[in-house]
């Protein structure tokens, strides 16, 4: 049986998959009596009636849930003195609470809007340390409710609410994962049976983070909040699934939510460096997410050992990509079967075959795929919208900058980079409708190569103040001229460097200076209004006005893990 859909679990290097790993914020049963002094300053003291905090507490996490003047969220310990604990809480140091996740740093000094707040309803989080807080030995199960139980060794307290407990042994009790939903005086009531009456010698743990992302899968809940912290060694992971050290496969319950992350543990964060996970030298696929209410996979790098990287999603709802990387993959990075797939912020490399390949609805913003060496950048095969997305230095004969199959497909700023000599088109269209903006395309010269290609004589697609250059085949193969407005034919190339990964607008006559300012809308109807974006996903830089337009993780930004 799987944990509450609320429980958020932690997996980081140095972490154990024998530890509890998981923390549910969605508890209903929590304390209601903390009290605290200073608590509007960065060094709150804070108390329970129920509960003496000890020596134990301090690096673990205060998790106040609610309560009036309160600042829901959660806070580290400092420091313990006199049965009171002291908070680590100036404005940033923890993190507000959000629809039962972490959604970002707090904003202000302390845990309180007031120096003297009480009644708030509280507990502590010990899944974010890589030990395990309590290691239990002789759990005792009650004689009348199997899903009670004590330990005179590690006597459980209001403290211990929305943990997980690892239980990993003892006669007569199941081996899996518990949660403590409530506790009165020194007995635990958890969410599910513990096993056999009266049983004793139970063994477990509880708290404690995880040390790999691919035992979820044995007992996660859909759409459960996962985190995973970045370390400089990738994250292994070999071919059996929802193991230790394995893959992931959600085909029992659905789609997760998993963060990355490295100093900032909430579900917006956009830390540099990303978790890497890495096949090894099996062929597989490193998380195949299966139908449910949908999956959110933010902040992490695939890459690949002779062999394909990255997500597999089987018809469901949403799948949810942002500030992901994917590298080197020898199968398709992404490939979907159904449901809406969304990517933000990503970028993918060194591939040998199709990169992005969502078989149903898609949607693309501010996204990269570059030095791929064949295959197509992205391909979709249901309705699109591409916004901000940059496909370039494709080399071979089979790359194209998009393969457009959908019944609607809709494309803003967007650029096609051929490399080399290659033949392939900008945009090969096979569906029935598409409408492209302000969209750049740079073929290889290579014989065939068309800039916006049609496979047949499709109604409905029109072009409106897009480019295109060094095409042999031409800039188009449109049956009407009806169909295209604002064409610009170029006749030099309009980047400054391509070959050193700068795609920015050059100033060269007939090149990028024939971009620059001639996209869409220009004027707006009805408005003394008029605007002057560039053509392509990257624009230019007036004096002293903002940056290059980014694509965040992409050639255009370096340095991102």
């Amino acid at each position: 049986m799987a944990l509450a859909a609320t429980t958020i679990l932690d997996a980081r290097n140095g972490g154990s998959d024998s530890n509890g790993g998981g923390f549910d914020p969605g508890n209903g049963n929590m304390a209601t009596d903390l009290a605290a002094t200073s608590a509007n300053t960065s060094a709150p003291v804070v108390t329970s009636a129920s509960y003496n905090f000890s020596a134990g507490d301090v690096g673990h996490w205060l998790f106040v849930k609610s309560g009036t003047n309160w600042t829901p969220g959660w806070y580290q310990v400092a420091s313990v003195a006199t049965n009171a604990a002291t908070l680590a809480a100036t404005a940033g140091s923890g993190y507000i609470v959000g629809n039962n996740v972490p959604i970002g740093p707090t904003t202000a000094v302390g845990c309180a809007t007031t120096a003297s707040p009480t009644a708030g309803t509280w507990s502590m989080d010990y899944s974010q340390t890589t030990s395990a807080r309590l290691a239990f030995t002789d759990m005792v199960i009650d004689g009348t409710t199997n899903t009670k139980f004590t330990s005179a060794g590690n006597p459980v307290g209001k403290n211990h609410v929305g943990n997980v407990i690892n239980v990993t042994s003892g006669t007569g009790f199941t081996v899996q994962r518990v949660q403590i939903s409530s506790v009165t005086g020194t007995a635990a009531t958890c969410d599910k049976s513990l096993g056999t009456l009266s049983s004793t010698g139970g063994v477990g743990n509880l708290g404690g983070c995880l040390a790999s992302l691919g035992i979820v899968g044995g007992f996660a809940a859909n759409a459960c909040p996962v985190f995973l912290k970045y370390n400089a060694t990738a994250y292994s992971m070999s071919n059996t699934a929802n193991v230790s050290g394995g893959r992931l496969n959600t085909t029992g319950f659905g789609g997760l939510a998993i963060t990355g992350w490295n100093t900032n543990r909430h579900v917006f964060n956009v830390d540099a460096s990303r978790p890497i996970l890495d096949p090894g030298a099996a062929s597989m696929v490193l998380l195949a997410m299966y139908t449910g209410s949908g999956s959110w996979i933010a902040n992490l790098s695939f890459t690949n050992s002779a062999a394909r990287a990255g997500i597999q999603y089987i018809t469901g709802n949403v799948l949810r990509l942002r500030n992901c990387k994917f590298t080197g993959a020898t199968g398709v990075a992404v490939t979907t079967s159904g449901g809406l797939c969304s990517a933000t912020d990503c970028e993918w490399s060194g591939g040998s075959t199709d990169s992005f390949s969502p078989a149903g609805g898609a949607s693309m913003k501010r996204c990269t795929v570059h030095d791929q060496a064949a295959g197509i950048g992205v391909a979709m095969a249901g309705n699109a919208d591409l916004t901000d997305v940059a496909v370039v230095n494709h080399g071979g004969s089979a790359c194209y900058g998009t393969s457009v199959g959908g019944s609607h497909v809709t494309m803003s700023r967007c650029t096609g980079h051929i490399a080399g000599s290659g033949t392939g088109s900008g945009i090969s269209v096979i569906g029935t409708y598409l409408e492209a903006y302000d969209c750049l395309m740079v073929g290889g010269g290579g014989v065939g190569g068309i800039g916006f290609k049609l496979n047949s004589q499709q109604l409905y697609c029109q072009l409106f103040n897009c480019a295109a250059y060094n095409f042999q085949a031409g800039s188009n193969n449109f049956p009407t001229a009806g169909a295209i407005t604002g064409l610009v034919t170029l006749s030099a190339s309009p980047f400054t460097n391509a070959a050193g990964n700068d795609f920015s607008l050059n100033t060269t006559a007939g090149g990028g200076s024939a971009c620059r300012g001639a996209g869409t809308p220009g004027a707006y109807l009805g408005l003394s209004t008029t605007s002057y974006p560039d053509i392509g996903a990257v624009q230019h830089q007036d004096s002293g006005g903002g940056g290059v337009f980014p694509v965040i993780g992409s050639a255009f930004i370096r340095g991102v893990t």
